[in-house]
């Protein structure tokens, strides 16, 4: 073979090698790894970047996905702690309950047998619960032990409750006894059940009177009915009574609660103040821990929102924008608390992706999951009971195909009560391939050796599952 042939032969072979070389070193990875981080986490990303750097190489990209702006309301004077949303809850405004005459009572007048009893109401308004009570009849306290609950009547689920007894009463306030509940913002049109559980006439709670209906200015409407059922039976009652005229039902269970906008919380302005400087110096501090860590290790995505769980879909939309800027095969989505196997994650793309990269979601998928009403993962603007399928946050895959076509329809998709769920409901519109690996465990109990991600781990298992040999810190 003549020189000139095999020096062309090695001058494309080393044009080759380095350009394979720069493609996986500026843009082109087998894998990119996005994980979902609170700003004030620095201890996770930092024993998951040590945990994984035996893992990664060159074609292997990790990125902690972080807000970049803090949220600016003291937690004390959020609504609640799942929205940066400024109100203050803690005067209490209202109370849910029939406000009857005592004056001229029937002298048949009769105490309803033992049970449950329970009333009806809708939001007008929203509200924000604070404190659950129980009507004492006889002025004596409790004998015995009554549970007041506050359900969702839509789907039966308890939103919160509390529990009386004789030796735990709470407080005194004309007829009824209160005790702090677990606090909810109920949205407008939540249909609510309050229901008083383990009613008897041994400590009766309940009777007929005159009656007008307190409605805190129209932020609720009473249904015009009052649930019972027998002690023997379901906790839910479900045989309605309707009231007749001014006479009425007591069902013995009460709230208070205030209104959504409420602002009045009772402190001065000087403490306020405070409140609000101290927490001013924590954002600042946490901002100079976040850009030296930064700098430090260039591994972070700054995404535009302001920090906030109810935010966490529009967040993984500006990092799907500067994903699609890349050139890669999977993106793996996780969190900051979540064990991440990503040797064996890239072993399994190996060997199972014989047809093609395109058009797959590998993922442990949760099916026909009902939505919650309250709490932490309330769902109020999805018209549906149940979710289409949608893989657990903790950890699912995408083709680079998939997080195109998000990035191209962002401005068109809308964002639900969860990063997971939103990512069901905007791939429910197109024909994607679901491939269901429970590996991506959905819930901490899971873990295992062949666990490819497994979640809500405290640091103490991060720095076990990760390697307790490892120099995490």
């Amino acid at each position: 073979m003549k020189w000139w042939i095999v020096a062309s032969l090695f001058a494309i072979t080393a044009v080759l090698v380095a350009w394979k070389k720069y493609s996986f070193t500026y843009g082109s990875y087998e894998l990119v790894i996005g994980i979902l981080s609170s700003r004030s986490h620095f201890d996770n990303r930092r024993i998951i970047r040590n945990g994984l750097k035996d893992s990664l190489s060159p074609n292997v990209l990790l990125k902690f996905i972080v807000s970049k702006n803090a949220c600016n309301i003291p937690p004390e004077d959020r609504v609640d702690e799942f929205r940066c949303e400024a109100s203050s809850h803690k005067k209490i405004d209202f109370e849910m309950h029939t406000t009857y005459y005592l004056q001229n009572i029937p002298t048949d007048f009769q105490l309803i047998n033992s049970g449950h009893y329970g009333l009806d109401f809708q939001v007008n308004h929203p509200i924000v619960i604070h404190e659950l009570g129980v009507y004492d009849h006889a002025q004596d306290g409790i004998k015995g032990m009554l549970k007041v609950v506050l359900y969702n009547y839509g789907n039966k689920d308890v939103v919160t409750e509390v529990v009386f007894t004789s030796f735990s009463t709470g407080e005194k306030d004309g007829f009824y006894l209160y005790k702090p509940a677990k606090r909810f913002v109920l949205p407008k049109g939540f249909y609510g059940s309050l229901v008083v559980q383990g009613v008897s006439n041994d400590d009766p709670v309940l009777g007929n009177a005159n009656c007008i209906i307190n409605s805190g200015g129209g932020l609720i409407t009473h249904k015009m009915f009052y649930r019972s059922l027998s002690a023997t039976d379901s906790y839910f009652p479900g045989f309605q009574n309707k009231y007749f005229n001014t006479s009425c039902f007591i069902a013995g269970p009460s709230f208070r609660y205030s209104s959504y906008e409420n602002s009045d919380n009772g402190e001065s302005d000087f403490q306020r103040m405070q409140q609000h400087k101290y927490y001013s110096n924590q954002i600042e501090e946490q901002e100079k821990r976040l850009q030296k860590e930064y700098l430090e290790h260039n591994d972070i995505f700054f995404a535009d929102v302001v920090e906030s769980y109810r935010i966490l879909p529009m967040k993984m939309l500006h990092f799907y924008s500067w994903l699609s800027t890349k050139e890669f095969s999977f993106f793996l989505k996780s969190d900051d608390d979540c064990f991440i196997n990503v040797t064996a994650i890239i072993q399994m793309l190996k060997y199972t992706l014989q047809n093609g990269k395109n058009n797959i979601v590998f993922g442990s998928f949760r099916l026909n999951f009902a939505l919650d009403q309250h709490g932490k993962w309330a769902e109020h603007d999805f018209i549906s009971l149940t979710y289409p399928p949608f893989p657990c946050g903790s950890g699912y895959l995408l083709s680079k195909d998939i997080v195109d076509w998000i990035f191209y329809n962002k401005f068109r998709l809308k964002i639900y009560q969860g990063e997971d769920v939103s990512l069901g409901i905007w791939l429910s519109a197109i024909n994607v391939n679901l491939i269901n690996d429970n590996r991506f465990r959905c819930t901490r109990n899971g873990h295992d050796g062949d666990s490819f991600t497994s979640p809500d781990h405290t640091l103490e298992d991060l720095i076990y599952h990760f390697g307790p040999n490892k120099n995490i810190f």
